[in-house]
This record gives C-alpha cells, structure tokens and sequence, in this order.
C-alpha cells in the first residue's frame, strides 16, 4: 500500500507540484492543497491525509449526505440509467452482484428487475440497515474487511464513485480483482477530471477533501492496468468516466503523460470560478470562525 504522503498515487513518482487550495467546511483545516505529478499528470490530494483525518473528513461529509429524513436521493434515476446503458447487454438471470460503497442501495432495485442477486459493502450502519431491509446482503462495511467465502464469487462488481476517495487507489483495485470471478466484469465509474462543471464552485465545490485522486480517462486505464486489469470499453465524455474491465493483461496501453492539459485546464477553471470561490471562501471563513469550537482540534471526536 502507498503510504507516501507525497508520491504520486498514480505513477508512484515523486515530483509533485502544487496547483492550488481547496476550502471546505470538511476539512480538518479550512485549506489543503491540490497537487499534480509532473510524471502522469495526475491530480491528488497534498499531502495525502493518513487514516485517521481522513476518516473524520468522511464522517463530516457522508454524515449529512444520504438519506435526509429516511428518503432515498430523487437524483438516483439518472445514476440507474447510466448503469444500464454500461450493464443491461451483459446482464442475466442469477448473477452474482457486489456494489462496493452501495451508499443508499439505489442499484438494488435495478439489478432485482434482471433477477440478479445483490450483495453490498457498506461502511454506515444506517445505510447497511436499509439495504438489508430491501433485501439485499451486506457482506462488509469497508473492502478491505475479511470476507471468507466470497473470494473470486461475483460475476458483476459496481465501483462506482468510489476510486477517487481511496487512499491507495491501486491496493483497492488489487482487492477488487480478488472478488470478481476470473469471467467476470468490473464497472467502474470515477468524475472526469477533463471534464467538469463549475457552476457551483472550483476551489469551493469541485475540489473537495473527500475526493483524494481526480483521474483522467489515460491515468485510469494505467492504474487499472497496474492491478491486473484490461479494458473492454471506455467513455469519458460528460462529467463521469465508465469503464468495463475484465481480468488480465492490457498489452496495448500506452502509459502517457497528461501533465500539460491537465495543469492547462485546472488553471484555467480556477481562473474562471475566481470570483465565485473568493465569495464562497470568504463565508465559509466566518462560519467557521462563528463554530471554530468544532475545528479547535480537527482530531478530536466531532461534537453532534
């Protein structure tokens, strides 16, 4: 497991440049750094939290995300559409499914509608509760947990939204890999970091202390490819990259440097979201001072 706070989570390199900074209400402190490799090209966190601040940047996050007064997010029809444009050809009755970060569940339904059987890991008891409720099977509440039994068991794994927050993206994929059946299919599905909107903010919203990695489409491939897998079909346009994977040995990938467009393009939405995120910065900056109890000590046990 990469356990550098400065190396690239990516390439493994060590020559990282500092972009810009993040503010959230998230983070352990207002401000942390984006870097990016001047090796790959890709974009990540800096430097990396260890476990501990991480785990408390989730819970302040994740805590207020999902399932506001017990209702599902009205916004999982169009998450259930993109999954069948990627699914439906290769789905069947009596397949095996994991959904890793299951969240809310929302793939359980569709995938009962194909008379799949649905298994999940989920890290909040709340959430794991719902799913079993529905029906579905929680097996763990993190990848790495010890899952007997279900080695190699699943024919389809939904990583979807989930890469980007790892602390060692390339240890979960490895992990992944030890899941899924040797003729089995990984969807994953990661934000586009060519391509995204900033409408609601870049310093502010875009980049977010929950959000480790920010991938594009050729550093995913390459991370993949590094964890045992080949593409069977990639598609990188909008704000979201799918990509099916299969088991084995990429042999025609070509390991490019994306240092120039992806710094050019970064650069170029901060300076497009300046004026925007200088707002948002300057009343997240009071509301903190306003509860600055709270952030005293970022590794203290949140107050409820």
């Amino acid at each position: 497991m990469n356990t550098c706070k400065n190396r690239c989570l990516v390439c493994e390199g060590e020559s990282l440049e500092v972009l810009c900074r993040m503010a959230s209400w998230y983070g352990i402190k207002m401000f942390h750094k984006v870097a990016i490799c001047r090796d790959c090209g890709h974009i990540q966190a800096y430097p990396l939290f260890d476990e501990k601040e991480y785990s408390i940047v989730n819970r302040r996050f994740f805590g207020r995300k999902y399932l506001p007064d017990g209702q599902q997010n009205p916004d999982n029809s169009k998450k259930e559409r993109k999954l069948n444009e990627q699914l439906s050809p290769y789905l069947r009755e009596g397949l095996n499914i994991l959904d890793i970060g299951a969240g809310e569940g929302w793939a359980l339904d569709y995938f009962r509608k194909h008379d799949c059987r649905y298994f999940a890991i989920e890290a909040v008891a709340r959430l794991s509760e719902a799913i079993r409720t529905r029906g579905g099977t929680v097996i763990g509440e993190s990848l790495f947990d010890d899952v007997r039994g279900y080695e190699h068991f699943f024919d389809i794994v939904v990583f979807r939204a989930i890469l980007e927050h790892m602390l060692s993206p390339s240890a979960a994929l490895s992990r992944v890999r030890r899941f899924l059946h040797p003729d089995g299919l990984l969807y994953l599905s990661v934000p586009n970091a060519a391509n995204f909107s900033i409408r609601k903010g870049f310093r502010t919203s875009y980049l977010r202390p929950v959000h480790i990695s920010y991938f594009c489409e050729g550093n995913v491939l390459r991370l993949a490819h590094s964890a045992g897998f080949r593409a069977v079909r990639s598609q990188s346009s909008g704000a979201e990259l799918s990509i099916l994977l299969k088991r084995g040995s990429d042999k025609g990938l070509k390991n490019h440097n994306y240092y120039a467009q992806q710094k050019h393009f970064f650069r170029q939405q901060y300076r497009r979201a300046f004026v925007r995120d200088t707002f948002q910065i300057v009343r997240l900056y009071a509301a903190r001072i306003r509860h600055r109890h709270i952030f005293a000590d970022g590794l203290n046990e949140e107050k409820d």
